[in-house]
């Protein structure tokens, strides 16, 4: 494999990029993050930070807001004489008016569910498609929504998962993860790890146990945080206190990935109720390691659960419905010991992030190759 010089442009503080940064270095290849977001530094990756002046004048003009800082990144790139330059989402700005091939654009999910016509968002998308040289997307899900949303030719796109650091995401004996945890070794315990923002429905999560935790007293619950504003945790905290029979546990800080393999591990099902998303990480991670998946009816999911067969999903976002779906999981049970192993199988042969990379890295050579011609 020849060493290559990778610029990769998105947000520094993502651990999905991040991840891709550090595989790379580890791998031999020259670095480079471009992110208009500050973050710690990776030992042996390049980083520029690119802060995007607005106008006293017109802070709200996107288009005044470009023209004047639209000559950063190409002129980065020209410095850093890169052999390929991939942006990770796919409506970013940062690329606007960069004219560099080999280019490779990868949309992530929210870039695409968020992003309407008529907003510069769906502008910046668009541009990025039609001169991307590969366009990724995560599944065949948001392959397919990406074609039709931005009237791109599906042929040109491909979808290629991230996939799981295995040596990262571990499962580990229940009963020893609950130790570890204090969790009660006897108890079912439902892990709702996406976060507190609206978009996850916590809420519903919260009632949904709340009814629950009248029939059983042998549950728990636990919730997130994730990057949700104090307001927004405040809400919440008080709808764990007052509900849920006190056996809710709001968890207020992020998790590396050894603590959420054990969460993970130490649960017995993964609650994921968004009202968009990709073939997310979080619901992989569940599955590697042993907790079955309780989530909404996303077309995504559907490439990776099956309802009653290896997960639960809900044919409709209601209380009632993650209620009976809950407790359809604990009466489930010894069936449900079949489901865990099946899933966790399959995401080790499906979704091994090193296997992966590799194909990553056959995809920069490919283009390379071809541009050298």
């Amino acid at each position: 494999m020849k060493r290559m010089r990778i610029v990769l442009i998105g947000n520094g503080s993502s651990i999905h990029i991040r991840r891709w940064l550090a595989w790379f270095n580890e791998q031999g290849h020259e670095v480079h993050l471009i992110s208009n977001i500050d973050c710690e530094r990776i030992a042996g990756v390049e980083f520029h930070l690119v802060k995007y002046e607005h106008s006293s004048n017109f802070p709200g003009s996107y288009t005044l807001i470009l023209r004047r800082n639209m000559g950063k990144v190409p002129h980065l790139i020209a410095e850093i004489e890169p052999d390929i330059v991939h942006l990770h989402y796919l409506s970013s700005y940062l690329t606007y008016k960069l004219e560099f091939h080999p280019f490779v654009v990868s949309a992530w999910g929210s870039d695409v569910f968020r992003t309407e016509r008529g907003t510069p968002g769906y502008r910046y998308a668009r541009e990025n498609l039609f001169k991307g040289d590969m366009i990724t997307t995560t599944s065949e899900t948001l392959r397919e929504l990406v074609s039709k949303r931005f009237n791109y030719n599906k042929e040109n796109l491909i979808s290629f998962p991230w996939g799981l650091d295995l040596g990262s995401i571990k499962k580990t004996d229940m009963r020893s993860a609950r130790k570890m945890l204090d969790l009660d070794p006897s108890h079912y315990v439902f892990f709702a790890p996406r976060g507190i923002n609206p978009p996850y429905r916590p809420e519903i999560i919260i009632d949904a146990f709340d009814n629950l935790s009248n029939k059983f007293d042998n549950i728990d619950l636990i919730l997130l945080r994730g990057y949700s504003p104090e307001t927004r945790m405040s809400k919440i905290k008080r709808l764990a206190k007052f509900k849920g029979n006190g056996r809710i546990r709001l968890i207020d800080k992020l998790l590396n990935p050894q603590e959420m393999s054990l969460y993970y591990s130490a649960s017995d099902f993964y609650v994921g109720i968004p009202t968009t998303d990709q073939l997310s990480a979080c619901l992989l991670e569940a599955m590697v390691c042993g907790s079955v998946p309780i989530i909404s009816n996303l077309p995504a999911y559907k490439e990776a659960i099956t309802d009653n067969e290896n997960g639960f999903i809900l044919k409709e976002t209601t209380v009632k419905n993650l209620e009976s779906a809950m407790q359809k999981g604990i009466e489930y049970n010894r069936q449900i010991d079949d489901w865990r192993d099946h899933n966790t199988e399959y995401v080790r042969l499906e979704f091994n992030w090193d296997e992966l990379a590799q194909k990553m890295v056959e995809i920069y050579e490919d283009l390379i190759n071809l541009y050298k011609l």
